[in-house]
């Protein structure tokens, strides 16, 4: 078995911190912060914003929106 570590989302360098292991488990990837995003606030999981779950870890974040991958599509 191979194993691949890769920096993805929300880490030390964006962010200030690693992505979260919340409660029930699941590895929450957040989103890197990027000036021209969309708002943490619009993005939700289990009923919270992803903007209440980064004030819970990290009060001094200032970000407010953030860069999300996006998929293209291949011509067929």
């Amino acid at each position: 078995m191979k194993v691949i570590l890769s920096r993805k989302g929300f880490d030390s360098k964006y962010g200030g911190r690693p992505s979260p292991i919340l409660p029930d488990g699941t590895l929450l990837s957040l989103p890197i912060p990027y000036s021209q995003g969309r708002a943490y606030s619009e993005l939700s999981y289990a009923g919270q914003t992803y903007e209440e779950i980064i004030k819970q870890l990290n009060p001094r974040f200032r970000h407010t929106t953030c860069h999300l991958d996006r998929k293209r599509q291949m011509p067929i």
